[in-house]
């Protein structure tokens, strides 16, 4: 307290891995096991007179690893590591750290300290359970996506979300199922595409729904079929994280895909905005549900550099992209993935309010949920 938070010219900078508005104190990534809560969060702040209530200049959120503690402190300390870094280039390029939330007072919460012995034993009982669940559920609850087809205008979706009920396409075999569905155009008709997974093989391929046809398949895994149009001709921008590279794919011609990007690239769109192609994807093994990273060039055949904030945003519940960007009444609307609940489990539409290669700004107004009446209701991953 007092005159110290003061000496320096941009504040005294601290860390405080939890969820400051729910968790203070220590240890670290420990006592959400205990509250049992699936989200943890940190933030980088500058420091006042009130504990745990400074300026946020970085935060983020990310996915309890309810099955180890280990990694579950690993991903928080680790993720969050560059956070200095990162706002020294906003503060060299900008000439300033603009706060990144707004502040949420934590004077109310409960301080935590370290535990003694009745709640390590408790702690022990949970994380048996829990990684009792974790490989009870691998084995014997896999996942099974389908396809829902409204008939419903897409900026309509996305301002007021589905109203209308969806016809449900289904995998032709049951070992495998359908995700992730894109239109494109083929002969001049618009076709349904989407991941086929094939649980038999553990990989995924992009086929034709209507057909069961395969359009695009290789060694790898293929999702997320982005669909995009270039001179006329029209490609799509499979997620192939595998390969470690982001190719895009000529529909309907033969050979190799056009190289856009040597990274493992998770479930990628690209973007036409303000003279500029924006890239917003995730990076397999950095945080692919909750970091998202950005990239962008002059021209959709041009090198794509990386934002210099990269990630510019860590949150499960408002990151991974989910689906098409549209302009809408003039503003720049981004579907992106909350899995803070599970994965997939419903989509938040985030208006973008500021992109250039040195900032980006974005803020929620709609969300779009799987409507409990629905005969598939307990998740919403990809709108398109």
């Amino acid at each position: 307290r007092g005159e110290i938070l003061n000496v320096a010219k941009h504040g005294i900078w601290s860390y405080h891995h939890a969820d400051h508005r729910v968790i203070r104190g220590g240890p670290a990534g420990f006592w959400e096991f205990i509250l049992r809560h699936k989200v943890t969060g940190a933030i980088l702040q500058r420091l006042n007179e009130k504990l745990d209530d400074g300026e946020v200049i970085r935060s983020g959120y990310f996915p309890v690893v309810r099955h180890s503690f280990k990694e579950n402190l690993n991903r928080l300390l680790g993720e969050t590591s560059n956070w200095i870094a990162n706002a020294l280039i906003e503060l060299n390029e900008e000439g300033k750290v603009a706060p990144r939330t707004k502040n949420v007072t934590a004077q109310n919460v409960k301080i935590y300290s370290y535990p003694g012995n009745f709640r390590m034993i408790q702690f022990w009982f949970i994380l048996f359970g829990n990684k009792f669940r974790f490989h009870w559920n691998s084995l014997f609850n896999p996942e099974t996506w389908k396809v829902g087809i409204v008939d419903q205008n897409y900026h309509d979706v996305l301002l007021n979300g589905v109203t209308t009920n969806p016809k449900w396409v289904s995998a032709k075999l049951s070992s495998r199922y359908y995700a992730d569905p894109f239109s494109i155009l083929e002969n001049i008709k618009p076709i349904v595409i989407a991941e086929e997974y094939d649980y038999t093989i553990g990989k995924g391929r992009i086929v034709n729904i209507a057909t069961g046809e395969a359009i695009l398949e290789n060694e790898n895994h293929l999702s997320f079929p982005f669909p995009i149009m270039v001179n006329g001709q029209q490609y799509i921008l499979p997620e192939c994280s595998g390969s470690k590279v982001l190719s895009r794919f000529a529909i309907g011609k033969s050979g190799s895909g056009i190289k856009i990007l040597a990274e493992a690239v998770v479930d990628p769109v690209i973007v036409e905005y303000e003279k500029r192609w924006w890239l917003f994807c995730n990076i397999a093994k950095k945080q692919n549900n909750s970091a998202l990273f950005i990239y962008f060039s002059d021209t959709i055949d041009g090198e794509f550099k990386p934002h210099a904030l990269n990630p510019v945003k860590i949150d499960i519940g408002n990151s991974r992209p989910a689906g098409m960007p549209a302009i809408v009444n003039g503003k720049l609307l981004r579907p992106a993935q909350n899995s803070s609940a599970g994965y997939g489990r419903e989509i938040v539409v985030n208006e973008i309010t500021e992109l250039t290669p040195f900032r980006f700004s974005e803020q929620p107004v709609n969300t779009i949920a799987p409507d409990p009446s629905w005969e598939y209701n307990q998740g919403l991953h990809t709108v398109s």
